[in-house]
């Protein structure tokens, strides 16, 4: 959409409701923006090299539960699998691929809660975005549904009972088909009994209300954003806990004692014991752990120590203590980089950088040019061990964190990613959040895979407003002193200018959700800066929240009170719709919606669109995209990958990023030649745990190899001692092997033995299990690759 081909906008179209003008007018300029954006020279290239990487890439840690290990894997669409054996073969326990099939519209995994004992799985799953969870409960031995009578909606996962009896779950309140954001309620669900009519009678009205059950079981804690305000009685009351202390309080119950970080009077966290029974005298609190510079995230307790996670200049760090506080070790994680997802955060929202389970951890990580590799972590044994590799790494390519002076003085942080070796000024995407205290940190962005391959450079703001730096870097740009948030994008900006990275003419943003609304900011503030914004679920509209008791719940604990004149003029101040200009010339956008998107309707979308192609004197595009059948985001890789490619491709177009230039101009991979009479290598001994069954006590063996992880390719030549495996199991891995000299003995399970001699070929496909002899010195030259197979 250009400013030539706008009519006149007219009241039906600069509405926050849903006419039929309105609607007309919306579907004619999605349209148009889907016919502009399919036909650009990136979109084919981007969209199938984001499926490829979508799907290849995702990783997510192990859950332990009883003897059992559950995961979630990624696909075009999420599944849930077990294993008896965290790298073993997986079996399916639900898979949402199947569901969209049925259905016809896209399905999103929500989260998955196994019971403490593993027998039980509860799964939530929402259709086409509209978050209307679904929760179900599997029987994991036979893989069906159990009949229940679930009616809520909730927010959160559910917390089962130690005896997997129930679970305490939350529901949403809904009133005229929308969500209200507040007054929402609690349940106790019994399986096998009748749903209950009446909710936990909550001492105060919440939003968002989530109970936390003790492993124990002795103790429930009623959690809304990272505070445990009340507990449970035996006799099902709530009595106060920390009610009266500000800041966050996010811990664990352990017998009599309550491990928490706490966040009043030290906003980057301490770790303090507090006994139950007094939790309201401060007096009887312990510190174990005082503030430091260090953001603490999350601590988790074990037997005699507990495992802390934290930031440390915007990387993970975790660190293994007593139950003094005392420091035991580190665990090693391989480079600077985030442990679990990419947002995480110890004040308002955010998820932790592991998950625990009763004797371990676990973890994915990650890095800008890395995708995530999943690890295990034991705790009392120390031992760290990863399960599963990246898929992908971008070799030739720098990771620096830079830093740009704010408007008040304030230095600001970004992580850059740039080509080795480039010079000049270059095609530049930064991504921003800077909103509700989450921490975004350096990791893996699957978006950002077609920027670096292309030899453009992916920027990183670390704005105020997030939570990267602890609850003071949020509430600098929260509510009245939101408008530093936008400062900070400036200065980076500025900064990635006068370093000579960039050019304000190859200069792009894009934001997502409360990013959206950084992009909107942007846009209208310094629309001279940019040559392409992009906003993907925003909210630009700030006071206008009619109908809409959801968005007013959000916007207003973050943003600002419609009710409280002073916060309405800050709001007034920067939001995007109340500050464009007639006859300004505005940089190419897009606004990207969900039809379906409870949290911010596509009406924002729309109004704004409108309103920039009314007012602008340019003639760069303003393209308005509101996706069907989705909602805050996408869901599936098909999905993902399509919107993905449009408005990546849009931004190349307007910056001059080329997709393959990069890839053209690297240098191939070598060659890898194993000579015969080359030194093969010093014999190594391999010691085996004596937990794990089934295999030899030690065996000796050397390797010359050569490993991509990219391609997930392993090659070598391999020399073994005589040595048995009583139980081999190859994962998610085939390998082809030649015997050179030797042979080896194979019995697959079920099966009868099967010898291999020199000269044979063997080839092992993926999850294969069962047993290896070497009855005299093996050599084999063997080629292997990790593979996602439909199982």
């Amino acid at each position: 959409m250009t400013r030539e081909d706008q009519t006149a906008m007219t009241p039906d179209i600069l509405t926050h409701e849903d006419t039929v003008v309105a609607l007309d007018w919306q579907s004619a300029q999605n349209e148009r923006a889907r016919a502009h954006v399919h036909t650009l020279p990136a979109y084919a290239a981007y969209e199938r090299r984001l499926h490829n990487v979508f799907t290849t890439t995702k990783a997510t840690p192990l859950l332990r539960a009883g003897a059992l290990w559950f995961q979630q894997e990624a696909g075009d669409f999420a599944r849930v699998v077990v294993r008896s054996d965290p790298s073993g073969p997986a079996r399916v326990i639900y898979d949402a691929a199947a569901i969209a099939r049925e259905t016809g519209v896209p399905v999103r995994l929500v989260w998955f809660t196994p019971s403490p004992d593993g027998t039980l799985v509860a799964i939530a799953s929402e259709l086409a975005g509209s978050e209307r969870v679904r929760v179900s409960v599997f029987d994991v031995t036979t893989g069906e549904e159990i009949p229940t009578d679930i009616p809520w909606v909730p927010a959160w996962p559910v917390s089962w009972l130690p005896d997997a009896s129930g679970f305490f779950i939350d529901s949403r309140t809904v009133r005229d088909g929308e969500f209200t954001g507040s007054g929402d309620e609690l349940f106790l669900y019994r399986l096998g009994q009748p749903a209950p009519t009446k909710p936990e009678a909550l001492p105060i009205t919440l939003r968002f209300p989530r109970a936390r059950v003790s492993a124990d079981g002795r103790h429930v804690a009623l959690v809304m954003d990272d505070r445990v305000d009340y507990v449970r009685n035996a006799d099902g009351t709530w009595r106060p806990f920390l009610r009266d202390v500000p800041g966050a309080h996010i811990g664990e119950f352990v017998g009599e004692d309550f491990y928490a970080i706490v966040t009043d009077g030290h906003p980057r966290g301490r770790i303090v014991r507090i006994p139950v029974t007094t939790a309201a005298d401060r007096s009887t609190w312990t510190e174990l752990v005082p503030e430091t510079a260090d953001v603490l995230l999350y601590a988790a307790v074990f037997d005699d120590r507990m495992v802390v996670g934290l930031t440390r200049e915007l990387s993970t760090v975790l660190e293994v203590r007593d139950l003094d506080g005392r420091f035991i070790t580190t665990v090693e994680l391989p480079s600077h980089g985030t442990a679990g997802g990419e947002y995480t955060a110890n004040g308002l929202l955010g998820e932790p950088p592991f998950l625990r389970s009763a004797d371990e951890i676990s973890f994915t990580f990650s890095t800008p040019v890395a995708s995530p590799a999943v690890y295990r972590y034991e705790v009392t044994a120390d031992r760290l061990t990863m399960v599963t590799p990246p898929a992908l790494e971008l070799p030739r390519r720098v990771v620096e964190t830079r830093i740009a002076v704010s408007h008040d003085g304030t230095q600001i942080p970004f992580t850059v990613v740039r080509p080795e070796g480039a010079h000049g000024p270059m095609p530049t995407v930064i991504e921003g959040y800077g909103n509700f205290g989450l921490a975004v940190l350096p990791s893996f962005n699957v978006f950002a895979v077609p920027v670096i391959e292309a030899g453009g450079v992916y920027v990183l703001a670390h704005l105020r407003g997030g939570g990267e730096f602890g609850q003071e870097w949020w509430h600098a740009g929260r509510l009245e002193q939101k408008q530093r948030t936008f400062d900070d994008l400036y200065a980076i900006a500025e900064q990635l200018i006068a370093d000579g990275i960039t050019t304000s003419q190859q200069l792009a943003f894009h934001g997502a959700s409360g990013g959206g609304l950084t992009a909107g900011v942007a846009l209208v503030q310094r629309p001279e800066l940019f040559a392409a914004i992009v906003a993907r679920s925003p909210v630009l509209d700030l006071l206008t929240r009619d109908g809409d008791a959801l968005q007013d719940s959000i916007a207003g604990r973050e943003y600002g009170s419609l009710a409280i004149p002073e916060q309405v003029e800050v709001m007034r101040s920067y939001s995007p719709v109340h500050n464009i200009r007639d006859g300004v010339q505005y940089p190419a956008c897009m606004f990207v919606a969900g039809q379906n998107d409870p949290r911010t309707k596509p009406w924002q979308s729309r109004k704004m669109a409108a309103r920039v192609a009314e007012a602008t004197s340019g003639s760069s595009p303003i393209l308005l995209r509101v996706h069907a059948k989705r909602g805050h985001a996408a869901v599936g890789a098909d999905a993902f990958a399509q919107e993905t490619a449009e408005w990546l491709a849009f931004i190349a177009d307007q910056i001059d990023l080329r997709p393959g230039d990069a890839n053209e101009a690297d240098e191939a991979e070598p060659v890898v030649v194993f000579r015969p009479d080359a030194a093969f290598g010093v014999p190594t001994e391999h010691t085996i745990p004596g937990d794990v069954p089934g295999l030899p006590a030690t065996w000796t063996a050397t390797t010359a190899a050569y490993t991509n992880a990219a391609t997930r390719v392993s090659t070598g030549v391999w020399e073994c001692e005589r040595c048995e495996w009583n139980r081999m199991e190859m994962g998610a891995r085939g390998e082809f092997f030649y015997v050179l000299s030797g042979s080896i003995v194979i019995r697959p399970d079920g099966g009868e033995p099967v010898e291999a001699r020199a000269g044979s070929a063997v080839y092992s496909p993926p999850y294969w299990t069962g047993h290896f002899r070497v009855p005299e010195r093996l050599t084999k030259v063997y080629f292997s690759v990790g593979m996602t197979p439909s199982r």
